[in-house]
């Protein structure tokens, strides 16, 4: 099948505060073996006047923002060629005290100085995110832990064989990456309460 979009989501209640789960969605340790994740460039969001600053959050209602980052995406697909992507990165902090962090692939002209960075590599098919990331949640009615919500839809690019959609590949990447994410988050909360004790 050429150019499929392929979605895939996954949630889970992680016993962990919002903080320890948004370190563990950040860590490279999450990533599995097949997945090579390379950090670009770093852009910051508006001046001190926009909307996502302090100055002037109180009177829009926007989210704190952070800096936007640029990242190259290797990934090693079961019986296919390689994918690649080039996505934009934001994190975005709300009054409800849940936290966004959204991803979108990004076209970047030859004339950008960190083009040659993010450019299609050889041996690779490009692939875009059409919209992806997370949203963690304090969890209504349990202390200390946290709703994590992982949303993925992308085009792989290139040609992906019906079976591989059939036999599920993409619930299960969904599967193992919220697991990873809540295996680590509440390892590291559990060294920390040791830490403090």
């Amino acid at each position: 099948m050429e150019g499929a979009n392929v979605a895939v989501l996954g949630r889970a209640l992680i016993s962990a505060p919002l903080e320890v789960v948004l370190n563990a969605v950040q860590s490279p340790k999450v990533l599995k073996d097949n997945v090579v994740v390379e950090r670009v460039h770093e852009l910051e969001w508006g001046d001190s006047n926009s909307p996502g600053s302090s100055a002037g959050r109180e009177l829009s209602g926007e989210p704190s923002r952070a800096s936007m980052k640029i990242e190259w995406i290797g990934v090693k697909l079961p019986v296919v060629s390689k994918r690649d992507f080039c996505t934009c990165t934001h994190l975005a902090r709300y009054k409800d005290n849940s936290v966004v962090v959204s991803a979108m692939s990004l076209h970047v002209e030859q004339h950008v100085p960190f083009y040659t960075r993010v450019k299609p590599r050889e041996g690779y098919e490009r692939g875009r995110v059409l919209v992806g990331g997370w949203h963690l949640a304090p969890a209504p009615n349990t202390a200390g832990a946290t709703v994590g919500t992982w949303v993925n839809v992308s085009n792989p690019g290139g040609h992906l064989p019906q079976m591989l959609l059939k036999m599920g590949w993409s619930k299960s990447s969904a599967v193992e990456r919220v697991a990873a994410v809540k295996v680590l988050a509440e390892e590291m909360f559990t060294r920390q309460m040791q830490a403090v004790v």
